[in-house]
């Protein structure tokens, strides 16, 4: 196929036309400089090709299937240029052993018929350069602006996220061509940043290969050259809050140059545009689209404190782990901390203080929950080794160990009477373990696949369990049987809480929800949406009028019950928030994360 796209001058209607044609059948360009791009059907290498998802002056990006697999799908991105082979090459070294939810996958390079190929995961969805496109026009130049709350709460959460990540790299990694067109959105609401053609390493020289100024209206003055400035991460704050700028407000920003050229600046302030854009939001985005670098923010982190108006005041870390924090507990007097770590060990922390107090071993594996008894005299953790440990409280001497299940331990929950454990497993299973003879009273069946949480209402009735069949199963613990199932998540049940009078039930999921369900009918009530990425912990707070999550976002977010609205945010951890718990004394929360430590937030 013949593109009408002229990849000298980079004009064109863009009309797909025949191989054979010599003129554009709809404009009558030429097409002696066309793009000539593959069929639906074409084999390159181990490939073929399916469709085309977009092109420019300098090759094309396909979707193809694998010649052996067709249940194998992947991007294909080529270019006709060596020079941009290269930059293929540059980019897939840079970003091949990252992992982050918001980047796709590099599967690797090659060279086939004088084109290189760059094989990247596939990603479903549009772009946002497609969906402001099909925002209706208000006047010639502006489109109807995209509603904040989807701007910010979704789409700029997440793209902070990546660039955060990017830029806190050994070698940092800086993108230099943010913009719509490079920001995919998943039918499941993931952002994704793609093409990092004009990538660069901090502190490395720009390369020939890599010297374009990105598109002229996100582009910071100096990626236009001269004045010797080199580009860094507030570079990348720049593009991200022009893009900002053009959702919010349906006008692309007018470009450095222009502005640079104009006294006073030109740039129409946003909520002249979009008067429902909130001052803090808009301040933010101005000034982080600064013509010079000195006066907008530092760092991608700093950007994000002021547009989710976040305080990192009344922290306090706790630091001593060698690996991630898994599960944190406090216990029921408010003085002491349970942790459990990736590197199989249970630490004791003095809550006053902050003072390490004792390491626990025994276990064989990762500790993925520690929960104190409700008469305080007691801790239980649970390991992937497949253990039940007991340790008595105070001096953390170890009292007993269960063993019964045949697979890791994911999850513990104490009857309020401190009689009873249960304990959530791989192997399916729910296992009710009689704490002082070390009996096993029940096993419960019936999930399908592993059990992540399990969670005892107050009245000590009823027992809730969550598990990677994405249900929710309510038992009854005096007879062992099921009592209602609850569906609706999408992917895992990673955690579960019950309301104060136990009418409620809150899951948290890695389809990113928290849901929020009555108990009595087991009728939906409420989707809390906000994190970009896995929700591990739910905690109620508030006196039971707010919950607490903590997700693989990085963040921990506080929300309103009654009306589903996100009251605040979190942020500081580097890592996934594993765990969340609440200190009743202080009103505290405790965060246990990737990063190795422990938060506290609140006093």
């Amino acid at each position: 196929m013949r593109i009408c796209h002229d990849t000298l001058t980079n004009k064109g209607c863009g009309s797909i036309n025949a191989n054979w044609r010599k003129q554009c059948e709809h404009c009558s360009l030429p097409l002696d400089r066309a793009l000539i791009i593959h069929d639906p059907g074409e084999k390159i290498r181990h490939y073929r090709i399916l469709n085309v998802i977009g092109y420019g002056r300098f090759g094309a990006v396909y979707a193809a299937e694998a010649i052996a697999d067709k249940s194998v799908q992947i991007a294909l991105k080529e270019t006709i240029h060596n020079t941009s082979l290269r930059t293929f090459q540059r980019e897939f070294v840079a970003l091949r052993d990252l992992e982050h939810a918001n980047l796709c996958g590099y599967y690797g390079t090659f060279v086939e018929r004088d084109r290189g190929y760059l094989v990247m995961e596939l990603i479903p969805g549009q772009s946002l350069q497609d969906i402001l496109l099909r925002q209706p026009e208000v006047v010639p130049g502006q489109r109807t602006p995209l509603p904040q709350a989807l701007v910010i709460d979704q789409y700029a959460r997440q793209l902070c996220a990546v660039l955060d990540y990017l830029h806190s790299r050994e070698r940092p990694v800086l993108h230099r061509d943010i913009k719509p067109a490079n920001i995919r959105i998943t039918p499941d609401g993931v952002i994704k940043l793609v093409d990092f053609g004009l990538l660069k390493l901090v502190g490395e020289e720009t390369h020939p290969d890599i010297s374009g100024i990105g598109t002229i209206p996100y582009a910071p003055p100096e990626q236009h050259g001269g004045g010797g400035q080199r580009t860094d991460q507030r570079s990348d704050v720049y593009s991200l809050c022009a893009t900002l700028y053009h959702l919010l407000t349906g006008v692309a920003p007018l470009p450095a140059i222009e502005r640079l050229t104009h006294k006073p600046d030109p740039l129409v302030p946003i909520q002249q545009l979009n008067p429902a854009v909130a001052p803090h939001i808009a301040r933010a985005i101005i000034k982080g689209m600064h013509l010079s670098r000195r006066m907008r923010f530092e760092s991608i982190q700093e950007l994000y404190h002021e547009l989710f108006e976040v305080s990192s005041a009344n922290q306090h870390t706790f630091e001593g782990h060698s690996g991630p924090v898994l599960s944190v507990a406090t216990s029921p007097d408010g003085h002491s901390l349970a942790s459990g770590s990736s590197t199989w060990s249970v630490r004791l922390w003095n809550l006053d203080n902050g003072e390490l107090l004792q390491a626990l071993h025994g276990h064989s594996g990762k500790v993925h929950s520690v929960t104190y008894s409700p008469d305080g005299t007691l801790l239980a953790s649970a390991s992937s080794g497949g253990t039940v440990r007991l340790w008595r409280i105070p001096d953390g001497v170890a009292v007993s160990m269960f063993q019964g299940h045949r697979g890791g331990v994911r999850g513990l929950a104490w009857s309020p009477d401190s009689r009873l454990l249960a304990s959530a497993s791989d192997d399916h299973l729910i296992q009710l373990w009689d704490v002082q003879s070390g009996r096993t009273l029940y096993t419960m069946r019936g999930h399908t696949a592993a059990v992540c949480s399990v969670a005892w209402s107050s009245d000590g009735r009823t027992l809730a369990s969550g598990g990677n069949d994405r249900t929710i199963r309510l038992w009854n613990v005096t007879t062992g049987t099921l009592l209602r199932l609850l569906e609706g998540h999408t992917d895992s049940v990673k955690a579960l809480a019950w309301n104060h009078d136990n009418t409620i039930l809150a899951s948290a999921s890695a389809d990113c929800t928290i849901r929020l369900w009555r108990v009595v009918d087991g009728e939906l009530l409420r989707v809390l949406r906000g994190h970009a990425d896995q929700v591990n912990s739910v905690v109620w707070c508030g006196n039971g009028k707010m919950l607490a999550s903590g997700s693989s976002d990085q963040t921990v977010r506080l929300w309103c019950v009654a009306d589903g609205e996100m009251l605040d945010v979190h942020t500081g951890h580097s890592g996934a928030v594993n765990s969340v718990a609440l200190e009743q004394q202080q009103m505290s929360l405790l965060t246990g994360a990737h990063d190795r430590t422990i938060r506290r937030w609140g006093n």
